[in-house]
């Protein structure tokens, strides 16, 4: 679960815009990522005098004293019908720590758009150009010279690729598409970065922005 907060002055519960099922075969040896689209209408469990719902809204309630995670897995596991093990969730400032901590990444850009990070548009200060089937971007921080050009995305260039979501002719599914490309990104790098990403100091910095069921004892 990624939430909408942990930036740009949020920090307030939130919901799970970004939300993705993981599923781990050991004896296929692989692993598939499923996207769940943030506006599916659902009923969310001990709340469904609330129905109709979008399902992002889920974390917002709490479940039994436990905290919010817990309504979200709730939700899911009636909707899909399938089990959740473990569940991870991280802020919008954890996604680039994350990102920068293994050095940056490259990914080519389904399409060609411009996001400014503080408008969540096409224009404004802190500006990001993404170039169709390129790993190149240009970034302009105050919306109109050019600040930075390069190939290698760090944390808020990635941060604001994941966001972008009112100029994809696909909407919700075009984003979902850009956040399993960064994902997927970070597991090539990481795979080859191993002690400087899963680490002490590293965890300690993103704890504040991150939460897991999952130990290191289970794995």
């Amino acid at each position: 679960m990624g939430t909408d907060t942990g930036e740009l002055g949020r920090n307030w519960v939130g919901r799970t815009d970004s939300m993705i099922l993981v599923t781990v075969s050991p004896k296929q040896h692989k692993t598939v990522l499923f996207s769940i689209p943030r506006d599916s209408m659902v009923s969310i469990p001990g709340y469904e005098d609330t129905f109709p719902q979008k399902i992002n809204a889920a974390y917002e309630y709490p479940a039994n004293g436990k905290g919010h995670p817990e309504t979200t897995i709730k939700t899911v596991e009636k909707w899909l019908n399938v089990p959740i093990d473990f569940y991870a969730i991280v802020n919008m400032n954890a996604l680039e720590q994350i990102v920068n901590a293994v050095g940056g990444i490259s990914v080519k850009s389904p399409l060609t758009f411009k996001f400014s990070s503080d408008t969540a548009h096409d224009y404004g200060n802190n500006l990001y150009s993404f170039t169709k089937d390129s790993t190149h971007y240009e970034y302009f921080q105050n919306g109109v010279n050019l600040t930075r050009s390069s190939n290698v995305m760090n944390g808020d260039a990635a941060l604001a690729f994941a966001r972008m979501r009112y100029q994809d002719p696909t909407g919700d599914y075009g984003r979902t598409l850009r956040q399993r490309l960064i994902l997927e990104a970070v597991d090539q790098k990481s795979s080859r970065l191993v002690q400087q990403v899963v680490n002490r100091k590293f965890i300690n910095s993103i704890s504040r922005q991150a939460q897991t069921d999952l130990s290191l004892t289970i794995c």
